[in-house]
């Protein structure tokens, strides 16, 4: 052996004998997740096709998503529609989900998913579907709000969408579904990664930008139908749990990551784009994938299908 070979070699047996394998542990992907929200389907050509496509695109995937979250509105509207016309919405998006996904989809309420709020019948709060019950039966969910571990990951599906007396509706968590996540929060383990879901985000800039435009004053203006007006008590629980690493949300149709405190804030976008009319405030239609790996970091990507 010539000297430098010798020297080259000495080098590297020197840098393996010093190698720190803990250094260098690698990540493992737990699971993959695709998130379709907003996508507002109704009988129309456009809105049918476009679900159908993004419905496609999700089981096509390789690596195929663990499994769906369907982020809410997932029918054009049923806050002022009649019985008759949520029904037909309903029935559309539960065909077309049937003919395009074999995946298992898990669903959250979205504003538009209750069904009269703002009708005018004084007599539909007599229903028994009247408000978010049709949505929780429709797609039999556990309740409004609820949890799963799937691969590791700690799930919990909120509902965000509130009946505001004043009219309207306001984004945040009523007492008994409060009481409950906290509870839910308290009981996870700390080594256990969460990941938290809702319609309407929890904090976000660009529900700020959502009305694309300045106040006569100049402010810009967060409505309280566009971001959670619970946001500072959230940012305050959440930071007891630093094994809570992101909160999705769709609802604004526009495409976001922030963090803040350690916690990445996402906002998915909507299948829909702009309500089936092209791009809205330049996002075009698309949905969200979203891979997490054993060591609680994520990464996010987007399919404009």
């Amino acid at each position: 052996m010539n000297r430098r070979r010798f020297l080259r070699n000495s080098a590297l047996a020197g840098t393996l004998a010093g190698f720190d394998a803990t250094a260098a542990t690698i990540r493992k992907k737990s699971l993959r997740v695709a998130y379709l929200s907003d996508v507002h389907v109704f009988p129309s050509k456009i809105a049918e096709e476009g679900m159908t496509k993004a419905y496609h695109s999700a089981n096509a995937l390789n690596p195929k998503p663990d499994f769906i979250i369907n982020g809410g509105d997932a029918i054009f509207d049923g806050l002022e529609k009649s019985k008759d016309e949520t029904q037909t919405q309903f029935k559309l998006f539960q065909k077309l989900l049937k003919e395009n996904n074999k995946l298992e989809v898990k669903h959250i309420i979205g504003n538009h998913d209750i069904w009269g709020w703002f009708s005018k019948t004084e007599d539909i709060k007599g229903d028994r579907l009247y408000g978010k019950q049709w949505i929780t039966d429709e797609f039999q969910m556990p309740k409004r709000y609820y949890s799963f571990v799937k691969k590791g990951w700690k799930f919990i599906i909120l509902d965000s969408t509130q009946l505001n007396p004043k009219g309207g509706y306001i984004a945040y968590f009523d007492p008994e579904q409060l009481e409950w996540l906290k509870g839910e929060l308290a009981a996870t383990p700390p080594n256990q990664y969460i990941c938290i879901a809702s319609h309407i985000p929890i904090l976000s800039a660009a529900s700020g930008l959502f009305l694309n435009k300045n106040q006569e004053n100049g402010d810009i203006v967060m409505p309280r139908n566009l971001i959670h007006t619970d946001v500072f008590d959230m940012i305050k629980l959440f930071r007891n749990y630093p094994n809570i690493k992101t909160c999705l949300s769709g609802h604004l149709h526009m495409q976001e990551s922030l963090t803040y405190w350690d916690l990445t804030y996402l906002n998915n976008g909507a299948v829909s784009g702009g309500w089936w009319k092209g791009a809205f405030r330049d996002f075009e239609p698309a949905y969200a994938i979203l891979d997490f790996y054993d060591d609680g970091t994520f990464e996010r990507t987007f399919v404009k299908y």
